[in-house]
C-alpha cells in the first residue's frame, strides 16, 4: 500500500481493520502522506492514535458494507475540505470486514454519509482534527 500510494501520487491511505495490524505493518514503512485507519474497536483505534507516526482513527459501528464505510470517508473528507475531487486515495483491508484482503486504488467523489462513523467519542471523530497532523 505505501508503494502504491507513492507510485499513484495518492495522498491518503485509508485502512480498514479490526485489530489494528493492517495499520501497524503500514506505519512501519512510515509513508510520506497520512494514514487513516477505520475500526469498530477502541482499544485499536487508542493505541493506533497514540503510537503509530502518523495515524489517525476513526472508530466505525462494524466493517460490514465497507462500500458504504468508503462512501463515507469521501463525504467527511470533502465536507472538511481536507481532499478535493478526483485526488487518489489508497484503501486497504485486512481479514475483518466486507472487503477481505483488498487493496483497492479509488478517487475522491461525492459520497453520502450513512452514520457509520462512531461520533460520540469525541477524540476520534473531529473534523477540525481529521488529518490535521500533516505528513511525516
Amino acid at each position: 500500500a505505501v508503494k502504491t500510494s507513492i507510485d499513484m501520487g495518492a495522498k491518503l491511505i485509508v485502512i480498514l481493520s479490526d485489530s489494528g495490524k493492517m495499520a501497524n505493518y503500514v506505519a512501519k514503512f512510515r509513508p510520506g502522506v497520512s494514514a487513516m485507519m477505520l475500526s469498530p474497536n477502541l482499544v485499536a483505534c487508542r493505541q493506533a492514535s497514540g503510537l503509530l507516526l502518523g495515524m489517525h482513527t476513526i472508530q466505525v459501528d462494524s466493517l460490514d458494507r465497507g462500500e458504504e464505510l468508503i462512501e463515507e470517508t469521501m463525504y467527511e473528507l470533502l465536507s472538511c475540505k481536507m481532499m478535493e475531487k478526483g485526488e487518489p486515495i489508497i484503501i486497504i483491508s485486512g481479514r475483518a470486514g466486507s472487503l477481505k484482503e483488498r487493496l483497492l486504488i479509488s478517487y475522491v467523489k461525492e459520497g453520502k454519509s450513512h452514520g457509520r462513523f462512531v461520533k460520540g467519542g469525541g477524540y476520534f471523530f473531529n473534523r477540525g482534527l481529521l488529518l490535521s497532523f500533516g505528513t511525516f
